[in-house]
């Protein structure tokens, strides 16, 4: 497999469709996972606004030259929602 495709996204067979897995997940409790390191770093825009990157490592061997994910929250989410935590798990 190209490091860049994954395999498609295959729901639980009792949770189909996008507005279950929705409520389902706002209900399933967050994930404790322990963080090694967590650098906060803030961009500011040109319009003046500013985005905050959280830049964690897993807490295990990895290591600069190994690859790395991009998680990106919603608008009303935040690094610390209980679904960034399990996918980030």
């Amino acid at each position: 497999m190209n490091r860049f495709e994954c395999t498609p996204f295959r729901p639980h067979p009792l949770v189909v469709g996008g507005h279950l897995q929705t409520v389902l997940g706002a209900c399933i409790s967050g994930i404790s996972s322990p963080r090694e390191i967590s650098v906060r770093r803030r961009v500011t825009l040109d319009d003046g606004d500013c985005l905050l990157l959280i830049d964690d490592l897993p807490v295990s061997d990895w290591e600069p030259e190994n690859d790395v994910v991009l998680l990106v929250h919603g608008l009303g989410g935040s690094s610390e929602s209980s679904y960034m935590r399990r996918i980030a798990a």
